[in-house]
């Protein structure tokens, strides 16, 4: 049997936390490994620029995918999406 990756994007500005939630469970359900990637701000891009409202993307700190997950999210929050989707939740 071959098992499939599903790789889902945490930390988007566009993203709500149930969706992925929801996304986890759903894609765990029908036996996908799931991996979660966290999202990186890039000034200039509609995405990144949107992030501006939870960081000051004028600091080259606030680029980083996991400093910026953490913001957006919160670190509770950010914990509990990884080890649902480690499958330990």
């Amino acid at each position: 049997m071959l098992v499939q990756t599903v790789m889902i994007i945490i930390g988007h500005p566009e993203s709500e936390g149930q969706n992925v939630e929801d996304s986890i469970r759903f894609a765990a359900a029908q036996g996908a490994r799931v991996m979660l990637s966290e999202f990186a701000p890039i000034p200039g891009t509609p995405d990144g620029e949107s992030c501006r409202a939870y960081t000051n993307l004028d600091e080259p700190l606030n680029h980083n995918k996991t400093a910026f997950t953490l913001r957006a999210l919160g670190g509770e929050t950010v914990n509990r999406l990884k080890a649902l989707a480690r499958g330990a939740l």
